[in-house]
């Protein structure tokens, strides 16, 4: 482990020099490397420990840099999305599309249960946390608070955040794909009532037919 070597130059012979001065000199010449190598110790610490809090900050504004980026994608979605602490079914976090859909405010659904707000499941038979589902895919009807009924397309999956168990909830509004889809049933049911008739009377054809031409022969 020998780094360096202090080197002493006395002026007198080895003769006049004591053996005290040679043991008292031995012992300055001790801390004054030892005094060295505390200090370049102290300087590899301090260099490591500016190294360490260097990529610390980096890493820090790396995730910060992540998050702005989520909430800006989240907060910009089309679809509502919304997270459930799974031990309590608390609601910690929702997009203001979801907000917008459920007709609440986000003091007012942060710290809720998702039973009162969007999901028709009750305490005990979630498929997600009480049936251990991996991810749900249902239809859901909202109720907002003005008494309008919207309804939506849910997915649910399992999410480990801070080490806790989540759920991610994604949803769309189907209140026009409802509406085409009755309106469909609606022009079906009209052109099946509509071919109905004639339908009818051509199949009632032959018949009247072999009729006029048994009389015919008559």
């Amino acid at each position: 482990r020998v780094r360096g070597m202090f080197v002493g130059i006395m002026q007198k012979s080895k003769e006049e020099i004591l053996d005290t001065t040679l043991k008292l000199f031995s012992v300055f010449m001790l801390s004054a490397v030892n005094a060295l190598e505390n200090y370049e110790n102290h300087e590899i610490m301090r260099n490591h420990s500016l190294e360490l809090e260097r990529m610390v900050q980096q890493r820090t504004q790396d995730l910060v840099d992540a998050y702005d980026r989520l909430d800006i994608t989240l907060n910009a979605m089309q679809a509502g999305v919304m997270v459930v602490e799974a031990e309590n079914y608390r609601i910690v976090d929702i997009n203001p599309k979801a907000l917008e859909m459920m007709g609440m405010e986000w003091e007012v659904v942060i710290g809720t249960e998702c039973f009162s707000v969007i999901c028709t499941a009750c305490k005990g038979s979630c498929p997600i946390v009480d049936r251990g589902l991996e991810e749900s895919n249902e239809e859901h009807i909202i109720e907002r608070k003005d008494g309008t009924r919207i309804p939506i397309q849910k997915s649910v999956s399992r999410v480990m955040i801070d080490g806790k168990l989540h759920m991610v909830e994604n949803f769309i509004d189907i209140s026009e794909q409802k509406k085409l889809a009755d309106l469909k049933e609606h022009v079906d049911r009209i052109v099946r009532h509509d071919l109905k008739v004639p339908l009818n009377g051509i199949i009632g054809l032959p018949d009247l037919l072999l009729s006029d031409a048994e009389a015919n022969l008559t």
